[in-house]
């Protein structure tokens, strides 16, 4: 009984702090937004508004069709991502959603949406509404765009629904790390946890070595809390979500997959002594 009530405080302190964590998130997304485009109040280039989207049909020879210009924005020395909700129907050949970045000697940069999955793909067949991201690095010592363009292209026949824009500045020279950094600390810790793991329960299933299991299990069970504590205060101060995510996914899945190791470890080697103890008893004369 004491186990369970410690286990269900556990979750319920892991829920805690995911809530917490997300609250943050919120507020630190709000902090770093620049300007947000709502269709009800701001009338589209072209397209129709639709409640609060702005619905947007070509024919079978496709084009361009501008949304909104974006003068002077705010947007700080690192970059910065135009985000938004978007749904498509019949989008053939793929479209994208592209962002035109005017700089003050007149040079004009473009992004756009042509990933083939996640947040900056491009836009093909049906979809039904879901997040897209275009983001645009901005060079050392390079002044803020004067201008952002952002408009919808369709090479062939389709219909778009955009809804409400947000534009979100990167961040300062305040990160910890950047974007490529940040993937490749995902990307290290994950096959070192993985390995650690996998290398535990070789251990356990043969029930050997139980003092260095139990220790090494507590220990990144431990430091997978301290991550998670550590991310939090990332989000709280408004760090980048390349800097805040490995943190936070990194240290609450070490937390909970190592402690949960650590526990089903403990079991496994006690019930193994006690079998080994009753074999004992059973085999004196």
């Amino acid at each position: 009984m004491v186990r369970r009530r410690d286990d269900v405080a556990m979750w319920l302190l892991v829920i805690a702090v995911l809530i917490g964590g997300a609250g943050c998130s919120r507020a630190s997304a709000e902090r770093g937004t620049v300007t947000s485009v709502d269709w009800t109040t701001t009338h589209p280039l072209s397209g129709v508004v639709n409640g609060e989207t702005v619905e947007v049909r070509a024919s079978d020879v496709g084009g361009s069709f501008p949304l909104v210009s974006i003068d002077r924005p705010a947007v700080g020395d690192v970059g910065y991502v135009l985000s938004g909700d978007i749904r498509y129907r019949g989008v053939h050949p793929a479209g994208f959603v592209q962002l035109w970045s005017v700089f003050p000697d007149g040079a004009r940069y473009f992004s756009k949406t042509l990933a083939r999955q996640g947040p900056q793909a491009s836009l093909e067949g049906d979809a039904e509404a879901r997040p897209f991201e275009v983001p645009f690095s901005l060079a050392t010592g390079s002044p803020p765009p004067t201008r952002l363009d952002v408009e919808i292209v369709l090479p062939g026949a389709g219909a778009v629904w955009v809804g409400p824009l947000r534009l979100t500045s990167m961040g300062d020279s305040g990160a910890w790390w950047s974007d490529r950094t940040g993937g490749l600390i995902g990307g290290v810790a994950g096959s070192v946890l993985g390995l650690t793991g996998a290398i535990l329960g070789v251990f356990i299933a043969r029930r050997t070595h139980r003092s260095s299991v139990l220790a090494v299990a507590a220990v990144f069970a431990v430091g997978g809390l301290v991550i998670l504590a550590v991310g939090i205060w990332a989000l709280a101060s408004a760090q980048p979500y390349p800097v805040w995510y490995p943190l936070v996914l990194g240290g609450g899945l070490m937390m909970l997959v190592f402690g949960g190791v650590h526990r089903m470890a403990r079991r496994a080697y006690t019930d193994a002594e006690l079998r080994r103890m009753r074999a004992a008893d059973l085999s004196r004369p």
